[in-house]
């Protein structure tokens, strides 16, 4: 087992290199800190930590700079509210292996993703009836592309449904 001292220096340090390469540090400390005898229910709490706090300090930066759109968030919290709600209520069915193999299929899946999507632009985005309903548009001035972009989202419900399955998965690695 590791000491405390060691686990926050690691997770320090998890967390610029996350921070710099662009992944979150939970997928960097979370494998390391198994690999050193953490039980993985422990590691991956860690993990949800370090995500919480770095999250929250960059949410403070995206609001300043008017990155933000609030009512999409407002829409999607309560499905995440939810899908943790439900994994509270089976988290003594799960096992520890299975933790594990959930985290190690969402970080690939996260990866694989990030990869295919990358930084590409999107098209005119027709709106679905809900997302139109919820006027789910905004824009954002992009400092690299020195000029003010303007969005619309689509596909609400898929996007709640997403959000509830994620509520659910950090909810198991509680």
């Amino acid at each position: 087992m590791v000491d405390l001292i060691s686990v926050l220096l690691f997770s320090f340090a998890a967390g610029l290199v996350g921070a710099v390469t662009g992944l979150g540090g939970s997928s960097i400390a979370t494998p390391v800190l198994v690999l050193f005898g953490v039980p993985i229910k422990e590691a991956v709490a860690a993990g949800i930590v370090s995500v919480i706090a770095t999250s929250s300090g960059s949410a403070s930066l995206y609001v300043r700079r008017g990155m933000v759109n609030t009512r999409a968030a407002m829409f999607l919290e309560p499905f995440t509210i939810v899908g943790g709600m439900v994994e509270a209520s089976v988290t003594v069915l799960i096992d520890p292996r299975l933790v594990a193999v959930v985290f190690a299929a969402v970080i690939l899946f996260s990866m694989v993703t990030s990869k295919m999507l990358g930084n590409r632009q999107m098209g005119d985005v027709k709106q679905d009836r809900l997302s139109e309903w919820l006027e789910l548009k905004g824009s954002y001035f992009d400092q690299s592309l020195g000029k003010e972009v303007s969005y619309r989202l689509s596909n609400a419900f898929l996007g709640g449904l997403g959000m509830s399955a994620a509520g659910f998965l950090q909810a198991c690695w509680e």
